[in-house]
């Protein structure tokens, strides 16, 4: 047998053992032993409790380097091995963990500055692509690189200080404004990302081969430029592994929880804003049947978007509707009864808009109300409290900005298409949307 890495070796008992002589040592199923002497003729010298005696080497087996000894608060264990104490453990745990967490953000920081000096770099001067589908594909990497870099330093200024004075969940909580902008941009973008490599797979593949990627090389770029949201998705496991870990008394754990708090609300933040740039996209880039006027293209940005259910006035009936905001103008989508496409049922002009915030009734929640000098009032119930919030604000603030010298309209006569209201389930990876209670379940497109 070899050694463990603190060359000592150390063996763990598979049976128990009773001592029948004074110089042996007696065990119990599970102990674990450090093994002091190694004789010929199957018996060995170890320690256990303080206690060193004899015991038979076929009762034990060898706990090897590569074994990860399980942690005193595993819920796998109803107590911790005898002959531990537990409050060491937790301590060696703690910067075990600790240290985890600072060699696995040192080498994501590492990972995006290879896929940025390695790759999109040298693409930037490559003119493979053009300028715009270059700058889709960059995003915000940079910023986010410099920003990983500069939290790895700080993770490692934490780690030099005494275990008592560490702050990683308050070093987290400082920096989380600054993450959560950069990290919500990114997502933000992502979705135009994948649509560039979608269309040029070809030839950045083999751009990216030429720079040593193995085959295929758009694999490697996808993943690289997956790295920011599947390194998001990690912190809170990390945080509260090492939560678990910690002293009771120590100062950090509330911002610890307040960390992990925080990081699930910007992940499922993130993943939101991906959901819905992925649906902006598939908008932008299909034909809209029945549109009316110039090339949805020329309306400007998307200031936001989600689905909503409209209802307008002196109608009980509600209807699943796309809202997206551009610049100067509302505009409102269906899909199609098979679930195939969008259609146009109109626009309405930011121009005299009013926007009101209603309080929740029996008959809506998350609601707000359109209305205007010549626009018919209209009743918009959102998913939730948070794209209810988003609404009134984005509106409220366009409705600000418009210049007064446009004329205000009524929305475009369109034909109204309602989806069915028997269960749908299209494959789609939007298909989780979950509805406001009281309205009828919601459906989107596949892709």
């Amino acid at each position: 047998m070899t050694d463990n890495s603190n060359n000592q070796l150390v063996v763990r008992a598979k049976f128990n053992f009773q001592q029948t002589n004074e110089d042996e040592l007696s065990f119990s199923k599970g102990d674990v032993i450090h093994v002091t002497r190694v004789e010929e003729g199957g018996w060995w010298e170890g320690t256990l409790n303080g206690r060193t005696g004899w015991f038979p080497s076929n009762y034990v087996r060898e706990v090897k380097a590569s074994e990860k000894p399980v942690s005193p608060k595993s819920g796998t264990l109803k107590s911790p091995p005898k002959g531990f104490d537990t409050t060491a453990i937790n301590k060696s745990y703690y910067n075990v963990v600790l240290q985890n967490i600072l060699e696995t953000e040192n080498e994501y920081s590492k990972e995006l500055q290879t896929v940025l000096s390695t790759y999109l770099r040298p693409l930037q001067t490559s003119e493979k692509l053009s300028s715009a589908n270059i700058s889709y594909l960059m995003g915000n990497l940079e910023e986010i690189c410099s920003f990983q870099q500069m939290l790895v330093q700080s993770l490692e200024e934490c780690t030099k200080l005494p275990e008592a004075q560490q702050r990683v969940g308050g070093c987290f909580l400082n920096l989380m404004p600054q993450m959560k902008t950069l990290y919500l941009t990114y997502c933000a973008n992502h979705p135009s990302a994948v649509n560039v490599l979608t269309e040029h797979s070809e030839e950045l593949g083999e751009f990216m081969e030429t720079k040593g990627a193995s085959s295929p090389g758009i694999l490697v770029l996808t993943t690289g430029l997956s790295k920011p949201f599947m390194r998001l998705d990690k912190y809170p496991t990390l945080l509260k592994e090492l939560e678990r870990h910690m002293e009771d008394y120590h100062t950090d754990r509330q911002d610890i929880q307040k960390s992990m708090a925080a990081f699930k609300n910007l992940s499922a933040q993130c993943q939101e804003v991906r959901k819905r740039k992925e649906l902006e996209l598939q908008i932008l880039t299909e034909a809209i049947r029945n549109w009316e006027g110039d090339d949805i293209k020329t309306l400007g940005n998307v200031t936001y978007m989600s689905q909503v259910l409209i209802q307008c006035a002196g109608s009980e009936e509600k209807n699943e509707r796309y809202l997206l905001l551009f610049p100067n103008v509302l505009l409102m989508l269906s899909a199609s009864p098979r679930m195939s496409g969008f259609i146009y049922q109109g626009k309405l002009p930011t121009t005299g808009m009013t926007i009101t915030k209603l309080e929740d009734s029996e008959n809506h929640r998350n609601a707000f109300e359109i209305s205007g000098s010549m626009i018919e009032r209209i009743l918009v119930s959102c998913n939730n409290q948070q794209d209810l919030q988003e609404w009134v604000e984005h509106l409220q603030k366009q409705t600000k900005v418009t210049s007064v010298g446009n004329p205000t309209i009524k929305p475009h006569s369109v034909p109204s298409h309602t989806l069915p209201s028997h269960p749908v389930t299209p494959s789609s990876k939007h298909a989780d949307s979950k509805p406001a209670p009281l309205t009828p379940a919601y459906h989107t497109l596949p892709h």
